[in-house]
């Protein structure tokens, strides 16, 4: 399994690029335009991490061929350019060279292909902190077949290329990043799909010219079994905490519209910043939600919600072969570590939808967590030397008399100890918010008492009537 960035990390897929073929390791992801990064990236330093997944040399491909003019970026953003990666900017060239791909057994080609070759970038976050960028992207393809450059020089994508030369039945992917962290294999299907990758709900929505959005309506935050490890209160706070040191990575948060509900849980969205962006040795947990790059300016969960749901289109039809900007989608949950064995279907032109499988999301993850099997705010009472009930279970309990239960995701070894932490956390959270209600509550009634005191003065012989509002209940 092979993974990469200092955001995840994320599983990538193993390509040859140029001849002779340049090894190289991509994320799936994107359309249009695979983004590749240059041996320049790291001409000008020592141990550069870009190098780890492959760089390509375009000067040693024989087969490469440059797009003169319209393919040359200089010095500026690569979001004007289709496929290319919004938060990158820098200089890159626009190419064709030949893709190798390959299934384990069988090697295919496609001559032609595509290419941004970045010569150098930096990616820009939301707070300015700018790095170099370490991994790049290959385009799952695009509602055009083909893409035909002033030169005469048409480039091919990767699906369609594929469906030209009748290898695969359709102009097609099916995508289930899966979850480095928690060992869930990715999955790639060009022309067809994985059946154990496709659970219910499967829903299918409308694309446009290459993007595949979709509306968050609402969210809700449940656990399957057992009781809740978050214990909301009025202000709904607990999930996140300042320079928290352990992450609440339980429970599920489940993503609704009005056709399909995919559940998530948090442990796949608890992920790790490491050197450039942690700026320590030490990795740092994230909530990896960013603004997007669309012009609504919406917030993106992008492929963390990924490792939770399985994506797919057929970008042309048999009656409209050539273009198909109103590309319709599918949505589904995939599954958790749990995945039962692969079963690969094709996908034809006319279909319209998915064969979900039979197996039962909750079951693919029932090895990998435990039901929280007391409340949390008993739990949170034994920590301030109260005496909890205990629930009438064998496991709510031991030898000691301090209550051991495993919350929801997490890993097992360490279960205990993080939970201990996680409810000192709630309890001291709950102990300060009360201890700086009290206080809010003095200083207002000092503010009053001075103001009157001050009215009192000003306006001496006038009765003044005052009426304290108080709190709700």
């Amino acid at each position: 399994m092979i993974s990469y960035g200092p955001d995840g990390p994320w599983q990538a897929v193993s390509i040859d690029i140029g001849t002779p073929t340049q090894p190289i390791d991509l994320l799936p992801g994107g359309t249009w335009t695979a983004n590749i990064l240059s041996t320049s990236i790291c001409s000008n330093s020592s141990g550069c991490s870009s190098s780890e997944a492959g760089l390509f040399d375009r000067h040693a491909s024989t087969s490469y061929t440059q797009i003169n003019n319209t393919g040359v970026i200089a010095n500026t953003t690569f979001a004007n350019r289709a496929g290319a990666l919004p938060i990158l900017s820098g200089a890159a060239y626009i190419g064709l060279d030949t893709l190798t791909i390959s299934n384990g057994t069988d090697s295919n080609t496609i001559e032609n292909f595509e290419l941004l070759v970045i010569e150098n970038a930096v990616q820009t976050l939301s707070n300015g902190t700018a790095y170099a960028s370490q991994v790049g992207t290959l385009a799952l393809g695009a509602p055009d077949i083909n893409q035909t450059f002033s030169s005469n020089l048409t480039g091919q994508f990767l699906s369609s290329g594929l469906y030209s030369q009748a290898r695969i039945p359709s102009n097609s992917f099916c995508l289930h990043i899966g979850s480095a962290s928690m060992g869930i294999p990715g999955s790639l299907v060009l022309g067809g799909y994985d059946q154990s990758r496709v659970l219910t709900p499967v829903t299918t929505q409308k694309g446009y010219n290459g993007t595949f959005s979709i509306s968050l309506v609402d969210i809700s935050i449940g656990t399957l079994d057992g009781y809740s490890p978050l214990n909301f209160n009025t202000t709904k706070s607990g999930l996140l905490f300042n320079n928290a040191t352990s992450v609440a990575s339980n429970g599920l948060l489940a993503v609704n519209n009005t056709q399909t509900s995919i559940k998530i849980p948090f442990f796949l969205l608890s992920l790790s910043l490491t050197s450039p962006l942690s700026k320590t040795s030490d990795s740092v947990s994230y909530f990896p939600c960013q603004p997007s790059s669309l012009p609504s300016g919406s917030w993106a969960l992008g492929r963390a919600f990924l490792q939770a749901a399985f994506l797919g289109t057929i970008w042309t039809d048999s009656s409209n072969i050539t273009s198909s900007q109103g590309t319709a989608f599918f949505l589904a949950q995939a599954p958790g570590p749990g995945i039962p064995d692969e079963k690969l279907v094709d996908i034809q032109p006319e279909s319209t939808f998915l064969d979900a499988s039979t197996t039962i999301w909750k079951d693919t993850w029932s090895s990998h967590w435990t039901p929280l099997t007391t409340p949390l705010y008993l739990f949170s009472s034994s920590l301030s030397s109260s005496q909890s009930p205990a629930p009438s279970s064998s496991s709510s309990s031991s030898n000691t008399g301090s209550p051991i239960a495993k919350m929801v995701g997490i890993s097992i070894g360490s279960a205990t100890a993080f939970i201990f932490l996680l409810a000192a956390i709630f309890w001291i959270c709950r102990r300060k918010a009360n201890i700086a209600r009290a206080n809010k509550e003095k200083e207002k009634e000092e503010a009053i008492s001075r103001e009157m005191e001050k009215k009192g003065r000003e306006r001496q012989g006038i009765d003044l009537g005052w009426i304290k509002l108080e709190d709700d209940p």
